[in-house]
């Protein structure tokens, strides 16, 4: 990775980098994604892009996408019990109508 320090001193660390996540910002928001062996992810980028949503703090960025596996499959888990609750929910109100 090439780039400056906090002192604003330029360096070149060396390293192997196996995944990783580049968001492109415009106005604090994310208007692009480059996923570096992450391609699973591929949906969680076009969902990021299209809410629009703006990141005053990099913390909160950073959890956007997630490198971890075991919590994107725990997200991946509750994003289907929610899917699963609204599709029945839906069923239900045709049914009373």
């Amino acid at each position: 990775m090439i780039g400056e320090d906090e002192n604003g001193i330029e360096n070149e660390e060396q390293g192997e980098y196996k995944k990783g996540v580049v968001y492109y910002m415009k106005n604090k928001k994310i208007v692009g994604v480059l996923l570096w062996n992450l391609f699973n992810r591929v949906d969680d980028a076009r969902r990021a892009i299209r809410i629009g949503r703006e990141f005053d703090d990099m913390e909160k960025l950073q959890r956007v996408i997630t490198l971890d596996d075991k919590a994107k499959e725990e997200e991946d888990r509750r994003m289907q019990e929610l899917n699963d609750r609204d599709t029945q929910q839906a069923k239900n109100v045709k049914v009373e109508n």
